[in-house]
This record gives structure tokens, sequence and C-alpha cells, in this order.
């Protein structure tokens, strides 16, 4: 059975939040950093829908303001969904990546394997129309929309 939308939120220091509408066919991508954040997730309260947050934990080499940061973003996002009564789950970058990911699209840097580039070439192989791109003018693809949408697509395909 699917849902009426899909949510997949990537809740870094610029992170994204992506919303799939199953009626329209279309994705749509917030900032998470936006002021009217609420607003964009209200339409979705009461309606058949779930989020996918990605699950971070603090790193060794981080510094102290990105932990934060991070453990704000994630309370800040799990707080608007819970008070508009989204159901959500999170789930770790390995689980999400190891089901999205396809052979074709790793690429290795040195002798590890570029997690932000192989997530790039995954989401162009699934949405070979849609920018990456933060606004018009970067040059570059913008990770943390990457994500959101993988994320969005990992709860589609689990039929979460």
């Amino acid at each position: 059975m699917s849902r009426e939308a899909y949510i997949g939120v990537d809740p870094g220091a610029k992170g994204y939040v992506c919303v799939y509408g199953a009626a329209s066919r279309q994705y749509c991508h917030y900032p998470l950093g936006g002021d009217d954040l609420l607003c964009f997730l209200s339409p979705l309260a009461g309606c058949d829908c779930i989020a996918v947050v990605e699950k971070v934990h603090a790193m060794p080499a981080q510094g102290r303001s990105s932990c934060f940061t991070f453990g704000y973003n994630v309370g800040r996002v799990i707080g608007m969904l819970e008070a508009l009564g989204i159901p959500y789950t999170q789930v770790t970058p390995q689980v999400w990546q190891r089901e999205m990911w396809d052979s074709g699209d790793k690429v290795l840097s040195g002798k590890k394997v570029d997690n932000k580039r192989t997530s790039y070439n995954a989401a162009r192989r699934l949405h070979p129309g849609m920018q990456f791109k933060r606004s018009e003018r970067c040059k570059t693809f913008d990770d943390n929309k990457v994500d959101a949408t993988l994320l969005c697509d990992y709860a589609i395909r689990k039929n979460l």
C-alpha cells in the first residue's frame, strides 16, 4: 500500500527536506534552515505520510559546534514532525546507502568510496532531469539535497 506522501530529511548543517507527493508524482525540496519549515510541512498533517530522518551521530573529528548543529537540526525536525502528527523513522546512512546505491554509482577516492559523489550518481540515475544545485547560481551539486531525495526514495522503495 502506498502513502499520500513521503518525506526525506538530511539534518546536516545545510540540510534539506524532500517531499514526494504520490498524487502529483512530484518532488519538492526545502532547505532545512528556512524560517518557514513548519509552514512547508503543515499541509502534510493529517495525511497518510511518513518521514525518514537520517540518523546522525557525532564523529571523532567533528568540532563541538558542528555536533551541536546536527543535534539541533534533528531535534527541530523531529519536534515539528511530532507536533504535526507525522510518523517518522530514523535510518543510518549505511542502511539507506546500501539500498539506494548501485555498483555503477560508486566513485573511489583512493581506496575509499566517495560517499557524496556516489550518492550524486545514484540520484542522477534515478532522477535524470532533477536539479541538485542549491540555487541556479551554484556550479556544483548540493549533497544535502541529494541525500534528502535519496532518503525520500528509500521510504518509497521500502514502502514504509
